[in-house]
Protein backbone atom coordinates (compact mmCIF):
# COMPACT_ATOMS: atom_id res chain seq x y z
CA UNK A 1 0.00 0.00 0.00
CA UNK A 2 2.71 2.32 0.94
CA UNK A 3 4.61 1.45 -2.51
CA UNK A 4 1.47 2.18 -4.01
CA UNK A 5 0.85 5.80 -2.29
CA UNK A 6 4.22 6.53 -3.21
CA UNK A 7 4.00 5.60 -7.16
CA UNK A 8 0.32 7.59 -7.30
CA UNK A 9 2.32 10.41 -4.93
CA UNK A 10 5.03 10.63 -7.61
CA UNK A 11 2.73 10.86 -10.60
CA UNK A 12 1.04 13.82 -9.53
CA UNK A 13 4.10 15.76 -8.62
CA UNK A 14 5.87 14.73 -12.58
CA UNK A 15 2.98 16.82 -13.50
CA UNK A 16 4.08 20.01 -11.91
CA UNK A 17 6.82 21.20 -14.19
CA UNK A 18 8.57 24.66 -14.06
CA UNK A 19 11.44 26.26 -16.57
CA UNK A 20 14.81 27.13 -15.24
CA UNK A 21 15.00 30.64 -15.67
CA UNK A 22 19.23 30.33 -15.93
CA UNK A 23 19.73 27.63 -18.15
CA UNK A 24 15.97 26.75 -19.64
CA UNK A 25 15.75 23.25 -18.80
CA UNK A 26 12.25 22.21 -18.20
CA UNK A 27 12.12 19.96 -14.39
CA UNK A 28 9.61 18.44 -12.37
CA UNK A 29 8.54 20.18 -8.89
CA UNK A 30 8.76 17.14 -6.41
CA UNK A 31 7.98 19.27 -3.33
CA UNK A 32 5.43 22.24 -2.24
CA UNK A 33 8.49 24.21 -1.18
CA UNK A 34 11.35 22.47 -3.10
CA UNK A 35 12.60 21.75 -6.67
CA UNK A 36 14.07 18.51 -8.39
CA UNK A 37 16.32 20.63 -10.67
CA UNK A 38 19.73 21.99 -9.23
CA UNK A 39 21.06 24.11 -11.76
CA UNK A 40 24.61 23.84 -12.25
CA UNK A 41 25.42 26.04 -15.51
CA UNK A 42 28.12 28.81 -14.73
CA UNK A 43 27.85 32.06 -16.25
CA UNK A 44 27.79 32.10 -19.86
CA UNK A 45 29.36 35.96 -20.10
CA UNK A 46 25.00 36.55 -20.84
CA UNK A 47 25.71 39.99 -18.54
CA UNK A 48 23.05 41.45 -16.44
CA UNK A 49 23.22 44.97 -16.21
CA UNK A 50 21.15 44.98 -13.08
CA UNK A 51 22.64 47.11 -9.87
CA UNK A 52 19.66 47.50 -8.51
CA UNK A 53 17.10 46.57 -6.23
CA UNK A 54 14.21 47.88 -7.86
CA UNK A 55 13.97 49.68 -4.58
CA UNK A 56 16.40 52.61 -4.35
CA UNK A 57 18.91 50.22 -3.19
CA UNK A 58 22.04 50.32 -5.79
CA UNK A 59 24.30 48.88 -3.73
CA UNK A 60 23.59 45.40 -4.92
CA UNK A 61 25.70 45.00 -8.04
CA UNK A 62 24.76 42.43 -11.21
CA UNK A 63 27.19 39.52 -11.83
CA UNK A 64 26.65 39.23 -15.77
CA UNK A 65 29.85 38.41 -17.47
CA UNK A 66 32.14 40.01 -20.09
CA UNK A 67 30.83 43.69 -21.60
CA UNK A 68 31.34 42.73 -25.48
CA UNK A 69 29.90 40.28 -27.67
CA UNK A 70 28.73 40.10 -31.00
CA UNK A 71 24.93 40.16 -31.69
CA UNK A 72 22.85 38.22 -33.51
CA UNK A 73 19.49 39.97 -34.40
CA UNK A 74 16.05 36.99 -34.38
CA UNK A 75 14.58 36.59 -37.62
CA UNK A 76 10.83 36.71 -38.47
CA UNK A 77 8.00 39.43 -38.51
CA UNK A 78 6.23 39.18 -35.73
CA UNK A 79 3.12 37.08 -36.10
CA UNK A 80 0.28 35.18 -34.05
CA UNK A 81 2.39 32.98 -32.42
CA UNK A 82 5.12 35.63 -31.30
CA UNK A 83 3.16 38.61 -28.81
CA UNK A 84 5.29 40.45 -26.57
CA UNK A 85 2.27 40.27 -23.92
CA UNK A 86 3.18 36.75 -23.53
CA UNK A 87 6.70 37.19 -22.96
CA UNK A 88 5.99 39.98 -20.07
CA UNK A 89 4.06 37.10 -18.88
CA UNK A 90 6.01 34.54 -19.04
CA UNK A 91 8.65 37.08 -17.81
CA UNK A 92 6.56 38.04 -14.60
CA UNK A 93 5.79 34.30 -14.48
CA UNK A 94 9.37 33.22 -14.10
CA UNK A 95 10.92 36.31 -11.45
CA UNK A 96 11.46 37.07 -7.84
CA UNK A 97 8.67 39.40 -6.67
CA UNK A 98 11.69 41.26 -5.13
CA UNK A 99 15.53 42.15 -5.73
CA UNK A 100 17.13 38.82 -3.78
CA UNK A 101 21.20 39.64 -3.92
CA UNK A 102 22.56 36.42 -5.01
CA UNK A 103 19.90 35.22 -7.05
CA UNK A 104 19.02 37.94 -9.12
CA UNK A 105 21.09 40.09 -11.50
CA UNK A 106 20.69 38.26 -15.18
CA UNK A 107 18.01 40.49 -16.55
CA UNK A 108 19.03 39.82 -20.27
CA UNK A 109 19.00 36.10 -19.98
CA UNK A 110 15.20 36.49 -18.29
CA UNK A 111 14.09 38.72 -20.89
CA UNK A 112 15.44 36.42 -23.67
CA UNK A 113 13.95 33.76 -22.29
CA UNK A 114 10.70 35.30 -22.22
CA UNK A 115 10.71 35.90 -26.00
CA UNK A 116 11.86 32.68 -26.86
CA UNK A 117 9.27 31.24 -24.81
CA UNK A 118 6.85 33.07 -26.71
CA UNK A 119 7.25 32.41 -30.24
CA UNK A 120 10.11 34.51 -31.13
CA UNK A 121 13.36 33.21 -32.70
CA UNK A 122 17.22 34.88 -30.75
CA UNK A 123 19.64 32.76 -32.28
CA UNK A 124 23.36 32.34 -30.06
CA UNK A 125 25.62 33.71 -29.89
CA UNK A 126 23.53 35.95 -27.85
CA UNK A 127 24.74 39.29 -26.85
CA UNK A 128 26.85 39.60 -23.63
CA UNK A 129 25.12 42.71 -22.02
CA UNK A 130 21.64 43.91 -21.60
CA UNK A 131 22.58 47.00 -23.42
CA UNK A 132 23.04 44.89 -26.80
CA UNK A 133 19.38 43.80 -26.86
CA UNK A 134 19.16 47.10 -29.25
CA UNK A 135 19.55 45.25 -32.47
CA UNK A 136 17.81 41.93 -31.21
CA UNK A 137 14.80 43.87 -30.88
CA UNK A 138 14.19 45.77 -34.13
CA UNK A 139 15.65 42.31 -35.73
CA UNK A 140 12.59 40.68 -33.93
CA UNK A 141 9.91 43.04 -35.33
CA UNK A 142 10.11 45.47 -32.55
CA UNK A 143 10.39 49.30 -33.21
CA UNK A 144 11.95 52.21 -31.19
CA UNK A 145 9.43 54.60 -29.93
CA UNK A 146 9.57 57.90 -28.57
CA UNK A 147 9.98 58.27 -24.91
CA UNK A 148 8.71 61.87 -24.81
CA UNK A 149 4.15 61.45 -23.84
CA UNK A 150 5.06 57.56 -23.68
CA UNK A 151 2.46 55.63 -21.53
CA UNK A 152 3.60 52.09 -21.15
CA UNK A 153 1.91 48.98 -22.31
CA UNK A 154 1.88 45.73 -22.39
CA UNK A 155 5.23 44.34 -24.29
CA UNK A 156 7.04 47.20 -24.05
CA UNK A 157 10.84 46.50 -23.54
CA UNK A 158 13.45 49.37 -22.51
CA UNK A 159 17.33 48.69 -22.98
CA UNK A 160 19.43 50.98 -20.68
CA UNK A 161 22.80 52.02 -21.08
CA UNK A 162 25.41 51.90 -18.40
CA UNK A 163 24.34 54.06 -15.21
CA UNK A 164 26.42 56.35 -14.17
CA UNK A 165 29.24 54.43 -11.73
CA UNK A 166 26.48 51.10 -12.68
CA UNK A 167 27.55 47.98 -14.24
CA UNK A 168 29.22 48.28 -17.53
CA UNK A 169 25.91 45.84 -18.95
CA UNK A 170 23.41 48.33 -18.47
CA UNK A 171 19.77 46.82 -18.05
CA UNK A 172 16.61 45.43 -19.92
CA UNK A 173 13.36 45.20 -18.60
CA UNK A 174 9.77 44.56 -20.23
CA UNK A 175 5.88 45.76 -18.89
CA UNK A 176 3.36 43.38 -17.95
CA UNK A 177 0.39 45.86 -17.74
CA UNK A 178 1.53 47.39 -14.20
CA UNK A 179 5.02 46.43 -13.42
CA UNK A 180 8.46 46.45 -15.44
CA UNK A 181 9.94 43.30 -14.77
CA UNK A 182 13.05 41.51 -15.54
CA UNK A 183 14.47 38.52 -13.41
CA UNK A 184 12.81 40.94 -10.34
CA UNK A 185 9.64 42.33 -10.83
CA UNK A 186 10.58 46.20 -10.20
CA UNK A 187 9.00 48.32 -7.92
CA UNK A 188 9.40 51.52 -9.52
CA UNK A 189 9.63 53.21 -12.82
CA UNK A 190 13.08 52.17 -12.77
CA UNK A 191 15.24 49.00 -11.38
CA UNK A 192 17.12 51.63 -9.47
CA UNK A 193 18.07 54.96 -8.18
CA UNK A 194 21.12 55.14 -10.75
CA UNK A 195 18.88 54.38 -13.89
CA UNK A 196 16.96 57.12 -13.16
CA UNK A 197 19.96 59.67 -15.08
CA UNK A 198 21.02 56.09 -17.79
CA UNK A 199 19.83 56.93 -21.29
CA UNK A 200 17.73 54.50 -22.24
CA UNK A 201 15.63 53.43 -25.55
CA UNK A 202 11.53 51.69 -25.67
CA UNK A 203 10.84 49.16 -27.87
CA UNK A 204 7.37 47.62 -28.81
CA UNK A 205 6.23 45.00 -31.11
CA UNK A 206 5.34 45.99 -34.55
CA UNK A 207 1.63 45.16 -35.10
Amino acid sequence: MAKNMLEAHESTCSLRKETCTICGQEYPVVTAGGESHNCQKKDTGEGTGDTGSGNGDTSNKGNGGGSSGSVIPGSGKPDATKSARNAADYATAHAYPQYVKGKCGYCARAVRLALQNSGFSISPPYPQSARQYGPVLTGLGFSEIPKDGYVPQAGGVRVFQPAPGGSVHGHIDIYNGSKWVSDFVEQKEFPGQKYENSSYKIYRQQQ
